[in-house]
């Protein structure tokens, strides 16, 4: 297929998939076009349900994946109104870039590869369409308990670079205590502003924010939200806190952060509770073949992506700690955008990454080895 057939085609199928609203949970019109849009293509798919949320697909002929190519439907919930178009060689709308231009790029690497003669049949791939990825991550839960992949390239809007580390993070609420007194008289009370204050600040003091990684930076504690204060003239005898610590690989694991947040929480009179549980950094070896095979066929395409570190929270987290999957994040698009009233992506690049994904399909060899 020339490129401007496949540019196309892939916007066709991109702008009928932007189109339908699947926010978190209400995935299921989308996830039944793409059951159908697959018959069309006579690709075998089968459903895996997920409980609060629509079917997860795996589309393919292997029951039991060494390698998945996942990208997730859903999107999350606007708060403005949008619809899916097409500008030139841009496909705009809430998802195009996360994810659905890499769910378009991966079925369309599929369909590439089996029509020039890859015998996809016999290769142990997959393709995996996820839900509820952008509330709960259920869906990703499901698929890694269910097909436990050895190597997985989770769909992001990446710009085609890789993503090789990913960061944990620690996410908590501090409720930190005072006594409350007149305005005109603070030395008889205990402002919990004033000790919530001193909370933030000192936990940029602590040792594990000197943790550096290459790719990602640094353990940064991050202040997320501020409550506190009441009646005027009134010293606040509460106040709230939520604080976010990236965790990054090579250094205090979540759990031990989680664990020195509470202290220094605790001396400044705050109880802690988890507003999400603490997960895990990971990185991928610099050698492993769902990182080496990517490239390859990359470069075999005329790219030369960087390897660089993802701060947000992807499915790739799940694969990796259920599955202990080998996983990158890469895929058409542009984080930057994502989840924002400009959100777009660039059917060049979604043909450019369906070319690499059918070129790492032809080459089994390397990632099956």
């Amino acid at each position: 297929m020339d490129e401007a057939a496949l540019l196309d085609l892939a916007a066709d199928e991109l702008l009928a998939l932007v189109a339908i609203a699947s926010p978190s949970e209400g995935e299921h019109e989308a996830v039944d076009h793409l059951e159908a849009r697959c018959a069309a293509w006579e690709l075998p798919v089968r459903r895996l349900p997920v409980e609060g949320a629509a079917d997860d697909l795996v589309i393919g002929w292997s029951d039991a994946p060494a390698m998945l190519f996942t990208a997730h439907v859903d999107t999350v919930t606007p708060t403005w109104s949008w619809e899916a178009a097409r500008e030139g060689d841009v496909i705009r709308g809430l998802g195009a870039g996360d994810c659905k231009g890499s769910v378009v790029a991966f079925l369309l690497g599929f369909v590439l590869a089996r029509d020039a003669g890859v015998d996809l049949a016999s290769l142990p791939v997959a393709l995996g369409v996820c839900v509820d990825e952008e509330l709960l991550g259920r869906g990703s839960i499901v698929m890694a308990r269910a097909l436990r992949p050895r190597f997985v390239v989770a769909g992001e809007p990446s710009r085609l670079d890789i993503g090789v580390a990913e960061a944990g993070f620690v996410d908590v609420r501090c409720d930190v205590r005072g006594t409350s007194a007149h305005g005109s008289f603070p030395e008889r009370g205990d402002n919990a502003i004033e000790k919530a204050a001193r909370l933030a600040l000192a936990m940029h003091d602590e040792d594990f924010v000197r943790t550096e990684h290459a790719l990602l930076g640094a353990n940064v504690p991050g202040t997320l939200r501020f409550e506190g204060g009441g009646e005027l003239h009134v010293i606040p005898d509460r106040a709230r806190l939520r604080i976010e610590v990236r965790v990054v690989p090579g250094g205090p694991t979540a759990a031990q952060i989680e664990a020195r947040v509470r202290e220094v929480a605790a001396a400044h009179d705050a109880d802690v509770e988890l507003v999400e549980e603490s997960v895990e950094p990971f990185e991928t070896p610099g050698t492993s073949p769902v990182l080496t095979s990517l490239e390859a066929a990359a470069h075999a395409e005329g790219l030369a992506p960087a390897r660089v570190g993802v701060p947000a929270w992807t499915d790739a987290h799940n694969f990796v700690e259920l599955a202990g999957s080998e996983a990158v994040v890469w895929g058409p698009g542009d984080f930057a955008v994502a989840h924002d009233p400009e959100e777009a992506v660039d059917l060049r690049e979604v043909v450019t990454a369906a070319r690499v994904v059918a070129r790492c399909l032809a080459a089994p060899e390397t990632w099956t080895a």
